[in-house]
C-alpha cells in the first residue's frame, strides 16, 4: 500500500511528505514486533545463563571431589 501511495506522489516533495505521515506508523509497527521478540526471547536467553552458570559450577566443584580423596590419604 506505501509504495502505491509513494508511486502516486508527483514530485519528491510530496513523497517526502508521505514518508513523513506513513513514518510514525510503520514505527509503531516495528516497535510492537520487537516487543514481541524480546517477551519470546527474553525467557531463553535467561535460561541460557542459568544453564552457562550451573555448567560453571560444576567445572569448579568437580576437581574439589577428585582431589578431596587424595587429601584424606596424606592426613
Amino acid at each position: 500500500m506505501a509504495r502505491q501511495i509513494l508511486a502516486s506522489a508527483p514530485s519528491i516533495r510530496q513523497e517526502i511528505e508521505v514518508r513523513e505521515e506513513l513514518a510514525p506508523e510503520y514505527r509503531d509497527e516495528a516497535n510492537m514486533q520487537l516487543e514481541t521478540l524480546n517477551r519470546t526471547l527474553e525467557p531463553t536467553v535467561n535460561y541460557l545463563v542459568y544453564a552457562i552458570a550451573g555448567l560453571l559450577i560444576v567445572a569448579i566443584m568437580l576437581p574439589m571431589y577428585s582431589i578431596y580423596p587424595a587429601l584424606m590419604d596424606m592426613g
